[in-house]
């Protein structure tokens, strides 16, 4: 992602026009999460995850997962799913294995090697 950004910049970072993208927000409109999905390695792999910080640490993040993920599993036909987080983002990495997501071994070198792949099977929610 490119910083410092604008609305142009961070839309095509995030490829909106690629990849199914969805916003969070409260009742009252209030922004409080992104999110988007495609497949990869026959996972529904979750990306661009982003939680407004006003809203960190009040279960945003597995809200917004679950129903990104219940779309993806809907459209993609699988279940089972994945992401990527920065090794030293460990409030993150808490969050996503308190959902059940275990770090695993990525198969292939594609310059994510800051971060940790992480999976998850049948998440039973969705």
């Amino acid at each position: 992602m490119h910083y410092p950004t604008n609305v142009a910049v961070l839309k095509q970072d995030l490829l909106i026009q690629a990849w199914p993208s969805f916003a969070l927000e409260s009742d009252d409109k209030e922004f409080l999460g992104f999110g988007q999905y495609y497949l990869r390695l026959e996972r529904c792999h979750l990306c661009g995850l982003i939680v407004s910080p006003k809203h960190r640490g009040k279960g945003v993040v597995q809200t917004l997962i679950e129903l990104i993920a219940a779309q993806g599993k809907h459209k993609l036909g699988v279940n089972a799913y994945s992401l990527f987080v920065y090794h030293d983002n460990a409030v993150a990495i808490k969050a996503y294995e308190k959902m059940g997501f275990v770090g695993k071994d990525y198969p292939m070198n594609d310059g994510m090697e800051d971060c940790l792949y992480m999976v998850k099977l049948g998440l039973s929610k969705f």
